[in-house]
Parts: structure tokens; C-alpha cells; sequence
């Protein structure tokens, strides 16, 4: 096993990568809360930095910070947990 540090370095390494990605990005735990998210995603909800969304599931906020629909954000969470269920 890898020690703590290692594993903080490594997640700090992704995390920096997934800030740097030009799309929106966010990442979702088994039940469906907010991991992590890059600067586009939180700068869409209109957000300075992401700790008010993290720990929770996103998709009210995509609805009332994005102004999203509630049919496109279901559409989200679909994929979302599909992703989540599948073992790819």
C-alpha cells in the first residue's frame, strides 16, 4: 500500500490536471456528491471556489446558480450514475 502522502500527492497531481482541462469537469463519489470539480465547472455556477458545492450532489446548484433545466440536469444525473454503476 501507498502511504498517506503518497496518495495525497498523487490525487493533488489529478486534481491539477482536471483543473487544466478546458471542458467542465466534476468528479462524483458512490453517492453522487461533489469530490472535486475544475475552476470552469464552479466558475459556471458563478462560484469563486468550489467548498460550498463540495460533499454534495451538484445538480440543485446546476439548476439554481447555471439556470440549467430540471429535464437537462436529470439528464446528467442519469449519465452520472450510469457511469457510476458501470465497472469500465
Amino acid at each position: 500500500l501507498k502511504s498517506s502522502k503518497e496518495l495525497m500527492d498523487a490525487e493533488q497531481y489529478y486534481c491539477g490536471i482536471i483543473d487544466c482541462l478546458p471542458n467542465i469537469v466534476y468528479v462524483l463519489d458512490k453517492n453522487c456528491s461533489l469530490t472535486h470539480c475544475n475552476k470552469n465547472f464552479y466558475a459556471l455556477l458563478g462560484l469563486p471556489e468550489p467548498k460550498d458545492i463540495l460533499g454534495v450532489p451538484p445538480y440543485k446548484k446546476m439548476i439554481s446558480l447555471a439556470h440549467w433545466s430540471e429535464e437537462r440536469v436529470a439528464l446528467f444525473k442519469k449519465d452520472d450514475i450510469q457511469a457510476l454503476l458501470s465497472e469500465e
